[in-house]
């Protein structure tokens, strides 16, 4: 099958005005000497810093989208944001420990970030920073005469870590990547066209559509401490987003997307082409499938669904910094060398690995957003629980960072999940899994169970005022019968669960792994995150019926707009 290798031929002259020419200093260099000149002038200040950060992220994008055969959008974006970061006080306590009975984004609120020049004119980059330096230097004042007196009227701290490790400081300069160019647009523009144009084969789509995004960014990060680091990264992805309505009302999303270093990555034009129809096959059949009940019972999880499983349920909860809260539910903080899955799982984030089983991985990089190098990081071995995720934020046990400091542009790091790879030492086929799911099916007098083949995302709350708990929102679920019947699909549902319980019902899981790549929000804002896992046997879940909108559907029939395919 041929595979889809055209490229854009401006792409790459879009791009020669950031990566190309030397018209000014790198901007690594004029960023060094301006926080060097920074740090030596506010060191003489009555309230000083002991540390400063300079982060600028630099990001450009061509945008292709279709609506249901149409173009919609053909654009250019390009973004430099600066982020600034100021501590003031030590190590020990400083500007950012966290206010208790504070329930404001305190933490992520103590930076400051700027629009930052296009181009690496020093006389600009010494105004941007220069003006964004003493805002942030002001509010770390401010912060830290808040912190002390919060301290002061409050109980003793029962983690009585420091606020911030400092690092050796490191040098590294990424090397020249294989330039991101793309040829024949208006290739690619009929793709899009022809591809969003399948879902009218639903008679009551209500939108149906096809993206492109290609992406080239580059990362530098310059601190008080003498690190100086470059790092540039690229992707394409190609998405696809649309939905139906059922006579009842509710609405019916189905998703899919391809995610690559470069175009190579992609599938070929035929197998893109035949997933898209079978979604939209899918949408047809998902408005004729029966609502589900509130259930209870075994389940099985395709690896993607497991993926955003893992993530929600237990990545959140091993990221170490936000067990600093009080407010923090802090699920696994006193577990360190307990049982938590079965012998036969482990979890494993390694942002140095870029790819797996030749898929990319989108999660991956060099040094994470605070200057510190990326750690392959074991959290569970054998199923007993050995490590968390930790930036250069310490909690009680855990001192140092691994190199999981993640922020978006404009927002201060704090702990944030890379690739995560979920093991299974003693893998069963899928047909095992199946007669797994039978055999409870029996056991607990059960005639059907839920196999969950895709899904949409998730979210988890974590916190100690709220349920401890998480919902993960299917796109695809099938019934599973015990009788032999084919599995019958159904909507209507959402994945939810508390976390400890959740964990002690895994049981299993096969030998073939699926990938979920995607954009998690937090604290810190978008970072990309990929999830890697196995099939799952889970003897216990729990759907709930999902909401959903009480309009009719539309009284105007749809024109006929369908065109042939191609």
């Amino acid at each position: 099958m041929r595979h889809i290798t055209v490229f854009f031929v401006f792409f790459l002259l879009f791009y020669g005005v950031l990566w190309g020419g030397d018209r000014f200093p790198p901007l690594e260099k004029t960023l060094a000497g301006e926080i060097k000149k920074a740090f030596s002038e506010l060191k003489k200040k009555e309230i000083p810093p002991y540390y400063i950060s300079y982060r600028v992220d630099d990001e450009k994008k061509v945008l292709f989208s279709a609506e249901l055969g149409s173009l919609s959008q053909e654009d250019e974006e390009q973004s430099r944001i600066l982020t600034v970061m100021v501590r003031t006080g030590s190590p020990e306590k400083d500007n950012f420990h966290l206010l208790r009975e504070d329930f404001s984004s305190y933490y992520t609120s103590q930076g400051e970030t700027a629009r930052f020049p296009l181009d690496n004119n020093p006389a600009a980059v010494h105004l941007v920073t220069r003006a964004a330096a003493e805002k942030a230097y002001r509010k770390a004042v401010d912060g830290l005469s808040k912190v002390k007196a919060n301290v002061d009227i409050k109980v003793e701290e029962k983690d009585r870590s420091g606020d911030y490790t400092l690092i050796p400081p490191h040098k590294y300069h990424a090397p020249d990547s294989e330039p991101l160019s793309v040829g024949q647009v208006e290739w690619w523009k009929e793709r899009l066209r022809f591809w969003s144009a399948l879902f009218l084969e639903d008679p009551f789509c209500m939108e149906g559509s096809a993206d492109l995004s290609v992406v080239k960014g580059e990362k530098t990060f310059v601190d008080s401490s003498g690190s100086c680091i470059v790092q540039s990264y690229q992707y394409v992805r190609l998405s696809f987003h649309a939905s139906t309505k059922a006579d009842d009302g509710m609405v019916l999303p189905v998703f899919l997307s391809f995610v690559g270093e470069n175009f190579r990555d992609l599938p070929s034009e035929e197998e893109i082409t035949n997933q898209v129809s079978r979604l939209a096959g899918i949408m047809i059949e998902l408005r004729e499938a029966p609502l589900v009940d509130p259930y209870t019972g075994p389940a099985l999880l395709s690896g993607e669904a497991a993926g955003v499983f893992f993530h929600e349920i237990f990545g959140h909860r091993v990221e170490g910094q936000r067990m600093k809260k009080v407010t923090d539910g802090q699920t696994f903080k006193d577990k360190i060398g307990a049982q938590v899955l079965p012998d036969t799982f482990s979890v494993v984030y390694d942002p140095l690995l870029s790819r797996f089983q030749n898929n990319y991985l989108w999660g991956g990089y060099r040094f994470d957003d605070e200057g510190t190098p990326a750690e392959k990081v074991i959290v569970v071995e054998e199923g007993v629980l050995k490590n968390f995720l930790m930036s250069r934020t310490p909690i009680a046990g855990h001192g140092s960072s691994n190199g999981h400091g993640r922020a978006r542009g404009g927002y201060i790091p704090v702990a944030r999940q890379s690739n995560m790879i979920i093991q299974t030492h003693e893998p069963l086929s899928h047909d095992e899994l199946r007669e797994a799911l039978a055999a409870e099916l029996k056991r607990q007098q059960l005639s059907f169970g839920y196999h969950i083949e895709a899904v949409q995302g998730g979210f988890t709350l974590t916190g100690r005022y709220s349920p401890n708990t998480f919902n993960v929102i299917p796109l695809l679920v099938y019934r599973v019968y015990d009788d032999g019947r084919p599995d019958e699909l159904v909507r209507g549902v959402d994945l939810i669960g508390t976390p400890l319980s959740m964990f002690s019902r895994i049981r299993a899981g096969g030998g073939e792994y699926e990938i979920f790549s995607g954009f998690c929000g937090a604290e810190s804002g978008a970072v990309p995150v990929t999830a890697v896992s196995p099939e799952i046997f889970v003897s216990q879940i729990e759907l709930q019926k999902k909401g959903h909108a009480q309009s009719k559907l539309p009284l105007l029939p749809r024109p006929d707009v369908r065109k042939e395919k191609r």
